[in-house]
């Protein structure tokens, strides 16, 4: 059961086991679904959180609503916190501007996306910045020197998310927040710098620069297309 203030599980029928974590204290949720449980439309909820670790909800019957429940029972309670209209739910805050006029949630958010025809410039040295942690500095700038020529591909948040094996962010995140307030104002976003990975190696997509926006994107729709340009990982010479 998930309130505006906490998740609630009981569990047995002669060994009775109640889990309740207060929705402040929620770091992530997570879904895990079997061949079966799509069958029957149910699922796995995972929850994890300060103190308690990692909790599975079993059986759970349209997981995924019960996550986007989530997201906007911890915003709904960021814009109707009050006399402070940046109330924050952890370390993260929600777009002060949402929280003033009551407009942060993610059904105020339409689905509908824009997009730059090309990332911003910026983009390309933050992306070198974060390849340097990853691999040699003149392999992580030969990648951004051909991200800059390559051609503009289209690919869903949900796949980009499962190929980088990174998580999907919350909506209170910082930079989600951001990123979903332009999406609700209908700003253009700019397209994602990828690196594709390698299956035979087990080496991820590295997502160079627009983690945050592929978040956002997956929560408003995770099935929209997102423009990226994306390259191989050079060889080092």
């Amino acid at each position: 059961m998930l309130t505006t203030r906490r998740v609630v599980a009981k569990r047995g029928l002669l060994h009775r086991r109640n889990f309740e974590l207060v929705l402040d204290r929620v770091e992530g949720l997570g879904v895990e679904r079997t061949i079966v449980d799509r069958l029957l439309g149910t699922g796995t909820i995972l929850v994890s959180g300060t103190g308690v670790g990692r909790q599975r909800m079993r059986c759970m019957a349209r997981p995924y609503a019960f996550r986007e429940a989530r997201a906007d029972a911890t915003v709904g309670r960021l814009t109707t916190a009050g006399h402070d209209p940046a109330a924050t739910v952890g370390r993260r805050r929600w777009s002060t501007n949402d929280a003033q006029n009551g407009s942060g949630t993610l059904s105020s958010v339409p689905k509908k996306q824009r997009w730059k025809d090309e990332p911003d410039d910026h983009d390309y040295p933050a992306a070198a910045d974060y390849l340097s942690l990853l691999v040699a500095d003149k392999v992580a700038a030969r990648a951004v020197k051909r991200l800059r020529t390559a051609p503009i591909i289209h690919r869903k948040a949900k796949d980009l998310l499962r190929a980088s094996g990174l998580s999907v962010l919350p909506v209170d995140d910082v930079h989600v927040a951001k990123d979903l307030t332009k999406i609700r104002k209908a700003e253009r976003l700019s397209p994602v710098l990828l690196v594709r990975g390698d299956a035979s190696s087990g080496r991820p997509l590295l997502i160079a620069d627009g983690y945050h926006r592929v978040c956002a994107s997956y929560h408003v729709d995770e099935d929209a297309d997102i423009p990226c340009r994306a390259v191989d990982l050079p060889e080092r010479r």
